[in-house]
């Protein structure tokens, strides 16, 4: 469907604007013409009642020839502002965009070789050499690939050509990995789009230059996302992270982690869930998805450098899955792939014997002042046995630091209730409220509680991106609780 910009707009509104400008300039300069009583030209002097038909005579006032040819006026003509004024503004935009195009040509033409703006004037008067570097340099830019596309199907572009206009465009993709961080999503072609489409279909692209534009364009290398530091025995999650929801023309792309390896050999990987989700084939994925495991770590305390291997790959678009439960499976089960590839990922972790999240406990960083973390609203309610315990914390929006704290109530006569674990591991608000059932009830004069924060380190363990929290235990008294159970 063909839909119009606004530039589009412009361009077809010009023509009729532009014309209807310059009636109306002319209609008011020329003026409205009005008859009066003849008058001198040269001075205007009223010569009515004079006879200033004989060849001799002269203006009483000035004396001009009136015998002259157009020396006596019989009407004047005022200009029309208005119009004078519509027709300069809708004449306007044509001037301005004449003005434009002259500077544009003159800056083109002063330019050279050297110029990195294509335009479709310097695209269609270059050669093919020249277009080739035009492409390269204006990457971003329509109007060299579509003049190279508009040569190839006319048979003016060599075989050697195409290969040179692809490795500049390869070479453009490969340059925009150092501005995206590794795991970070694709892009489209862009203006590449439809030459890249001719140019697969009919077969051009050799197979070296094909497996150097799918890895350019599916770089940057996938990102591995796990703690720095593990507890020795803990199974430590990990992420392969490598988002591509952009393809290239029929095809697909998929990865698998094939291994992790370590100088001691390889190290036990499956996906998360049960054991049925155990098979290798989980540890694959499709596009945009990533990919979720769990590596028990049976490694002596200190520092370790692991070796995550992803393969990587691109199947025509409409192959079904070969894996098990319909995953892309792990790369021998690959249908038909195009091509494939593969990334040796390096990353380093400390194997520690104790808990891996450090107590902060050092007052000159940080220390949890009142109001910073809150009660806003404590009750006793009715439950089918006994009653129940409800408390809602909060905590302000500038914590320096992530909280993790077990949270239990204790009332007069000392007795102590677990509440539950409150996390507050990001910026923002945060409020969330807590229960614990009491069998026997709460006494009836209990109007009061005292709740206390105990540092958790372990319910954190299993998040990648926190390595310590707040380490001392927090106490807030006096917490008015509202005994809805003894409301009849």
């Amino acid at each position: 469907m063909f839909m119009l910009t606004w530039a589009g707009i412009l361009i077809i509104l010009l023509p009729p604007l532009s014309l209807a400008g310059v009636l109306l300039l002319v209609w008011g300069l020329r003026g409205r013409v009005e008859f009066s009583g003849p008058t001198c030209k040269a001075c205007g002097y009223d010569l009515r009642g004079l006879d200033f038909t004989h060849d001799d005579r002269a203006c009483p006032e000035c004396g001009a020839d009136l015998a002259a040819r157009r020396a006596v006026r019989f009407g004047r003509a005022p200009k029309r502002p208005v119009a004078i004024v519509l027709g300069s503004l809708l004449l306007l935009p044509a001037v301005l965009l004449s003005i434009a195009m002259v500077g544009w040509t003159v800056v083109a033409s002063t330019a050279g070789p050297a110029h990195t703006q294509s335009t479709p004037q310097l695209a269609r008067s270059a050669n093919n050499t020249e277009l080739i570097a035009l492409a390269g340099r204006t990457a971003d830019e329509p109007w060299a690939w579509q003049e190279i596309e508009r040569r190839y199907q006319a048979g003016r572009f060599a075989p050697a050509e195409v290969e040179a206009a692809m490795d500049e465009f390869i070479t453009h993709l490969e340059a925009q990995h150092t501005a995206r961080a590794a795991g970070a999503n694709n892009r489209p072609l862009g203006w590449a789009q439809s030459l890249v489409q001719s140019l697969m279909h009919d077969g051009v692209i050799s197979d070296t230059q094909y497996a150097r534009l799918a890895e350019a364009y599916y770089g940057p290398e996938p990102a591995i996302e796990l703690r720095d530091r593990a507890r020795r025995g803990e199974e430590l999650r990990f992420t392969v992270q490598w988002s591509r929801h952009w393809n290239l023309p029929d095809v697909q792309v998929i990865k698998a982690l094939r291994e992790v390896r370590h100088n001691s050999g390889t190290i036990a990987i499956h996906h998360q869930g049960g054991a049925a989700n155990h098979h290798p084939d989980r540890l694959s994925a499709q596009g945009p998805f990533q990919i979720t495991g769990l590596m028990p770590l049976d490694l002596p305390a200190g520092e370790h450098e692991l070796i995550f291997v992803v393969d990587a790959g691109v199947v025509p678009q409409n192959t079904p899955f070969a894996g098990r439960d319909g995953t892309p499976g792990q790369r021998a089960r690959w249908v038909n792939p195009v091509h494939t590839w593969t990334y040796e990922l390096p990353v380093t972790i400390r194997v520690q014997d104790g808990p891996t999240v450090e107590l902060v406990t050092d007052l000159s960083q940080y220390e949890l002042t009142a109001g910073m973390l809150g009660v806003d609203q404590a009750l006793v309610r009715e439950a089918s046995q006994g009653a129940q315990l409800v408390v809602a914390i909060n905590s302000v929006d500038a914590l320096p630091m992530p909280l993790s704290f077990r949270v239990s109530a204790q009332w007069l006569d000392g007795e102590r209730v677990r509440l539950g674990t409150y996390h507050r591991l990001r910026a923002g608000h945060a409020s969330t409220s807590l229960q614990a059932n009491l069998p026997q009830g709460l006494p009836p004069d209990v109007t009061s509680l005292r709740l206390i924060f105990e540092p958790d380190p372990e319910a954190v363990e299993a998040t990648a991106e926190y390595d310590r929290i707040w380490g001392q235990t927090h106490i807030i008294d006096d917490v008015e609780l509202q005994r809805y159970d003894l409301v009849e």
